[in-house]
């Protein structure tokens, strides 16, 4: 008897024949999933990375909760516009140029990042003006275009003087470079940007709210069915259900994949190969809630 597995992208589907340990692998590969928010926010990186240069280029901060999918959407993004060697320059061609923010924000460290970023032998003992140069002129042979400053909040870390320092340097590598900055972070990113009244203006805000029940959740919900390889329908987008996996996740993408990856490992596990709302409670899933009633009662 042959299995309805209409339920399932036509990918998902040949892993249904396969081994467990295939179908374990593939929960936790990286997939893209296209939602309202996320392709709003790459329709926002695509519209600057294509603007022409100016004396005072426009900025973009992402920001959201811990999970809220920033990390997905700029890795979405990155693959988009790869950097590419340049046969005749002895520097590759970098249209997009990603940094972690440093955990201080130190001018010193974040130049000492940039280089980094861009695998350029440097010296972090040489003067700050040296690693500036250094970081400017190698972006500009390099072509960056855009840049993206990733765990933007750890600036609120440093002491007030650094974080003056460091907002006085992002505006100096916008002018400078003439190119969009973009930064991302939680909502404490927001505030450190608002420091510098200048900045502020510049940075257009895009926040990822939570998810809540509605139209754009249950598509979600269907879109993550049909990549989970279960033999069965779990039908995750009916109201009850996806109602729970809000509750648990407390609406974060990065939540709900994680809440229903353990789900559906649990249910290929035990042989059920569906998600019902017991195998939520059953799959070793430990919530936000839970994680942080387990961390006052350690303090």
């Amino acid at each position: 008897m042959v299995e309805n597995l209409s339920h399932l992208h036509p990918t998902t589907r040949k892993l249904i024949s396969g081994s467990d340990d295939d179908r374990f692998a593939d929960l936790d590969r990286s997939k893209w999933i296209g939602y309202p928010a996320a392709n709003a926010a790459l329709q926002k990186l695509e519209y600057l990375l294509a603007l022409p240069k100016t004396h005072r280029m426009p900025n973009l901060i992402v920001c959201g909760h811990t999970n809220s999918g920033k990390t997905m959407i700029i890795k979405r993004f990155l693959k988009a516009h790869p950097a590419t060697d340049q046969v005749e320059e002895d520097a590759a061609n970098v249209p997009v140029l990603a940094v972690q923010m440093p955990i201080s924000p130190e001018p010193r460290r974040f130049y000492c990042a940039l280089l980094s970023s861009l695998f350029a032998s440097f010296r972090s003992t040489d003067t700050i003006a040296n690693l500036e140069a250094q970081a400017l002129n190698l972006m500009r042979s390099c072509g960056v275009r855009l840049l993206v400053i990733d765990e933007l909040h750890n600036m609120l870390s440093g002491r007030n003087d650094h974080q003056r320092q460091f907002l006085n340097l992002l505006r100096y590598l916008g002018n400078e470079l003439s190119i969009p900055i973009v930064a991302l972070g939680i909502q404490s990113a927001l505030r450190g940007i608002q420091i510098d009244e200048q900045l502020a203006n510049r940075f257009e805000p895009f926040v990822l709210q939570r998810w809540t029940a509605n139209r754009d959740l249950y598509r979600l919900l269907n879109s993550i069915e049909s990549l989970l390889p279960l033999r069965y329908p779990s039908r995750l987008s009916e109201p009850k259900t996806a109602e729970l996996i809000l509750a648990l996740s407390e609406g974060t993408i990065g939540e709900i994949m994680l809440l229903l990856r353990a789900s559906a490992r649990f249910a290929i596990s035990s042989g059920i190969e569906k998600i019902d709302q017991e195998t939520f409670h059953s799959c070793g899933y430990v919530s936000p809630a839970a994680r942080r009633i387990a961390s006052k009662s350690l303090g």
